[in-house]
């Protein structure tokens, strides 16, 4: 078993300057991009933050057996306390998955990570009011790699 696709692409996201600009430092432990929830109280200085969540990660199958691939559907919580950073880190979010390779065929330039569907959100009674944007995706990935 290989690297798991959530780490494939906190690690992928860490090293795109696009998002650790807007996500905080390329250390691991100041990178605002989380697995499953936002952490508690973490998104009270208005900062954006992203939150990861696999939906679904069904395998591929060929017809004698199971294959290393599969399409996993990826959802993206981005999170902020202003819409407009939102969209920033939104844009730069699509950038890195044009760009993301979670299958390991070295010189590819793309393979498909499809943004389904993207909507905008809003928590009001928060203070500050707190922005969302729901990125829904599909990505291609191996689970040998």
């Amino acid at each position: 078993m290989g690297t798991p696709l959530k780490v494939k692409l906190r690690t992928g996201a860490l090293a795109f300057t696009g998002l650790t600009a807007l996500l905080g430092g390329t250390t691991s432990n100041l990178f605002r991009w989380y697995d499953t929830q936002l952490v508690a109280g973490q998104n009270g200085g208005g900062w954006p933050a992203v939150v990861v969540r696999i939906i679904s990660d069904p395998q591929s199958y060929v017809f004698t057996s199971q294959l290393a691939t599969s399409f996993a559907r990826v959802e993206f919580t981005i999170w902020s306390t202003d819409p407009i950073v939102n969209e920033d880190v939104y844009a730069q979010l699509n950038l890195f998955l044009n760009q993301f390779n979670a299958i390991g065929i070295p010189g590819l330039v793309q393979y498909p990570c499809q943004i389904v569907n993207a909507r905008d959100g809003l928590l009001p009674n928060e203070q500050p009011p707190q922005f969302l944007k729901t990125v829904d995706a599909k990505i291609f990935s191996n689970s040998s790699i």
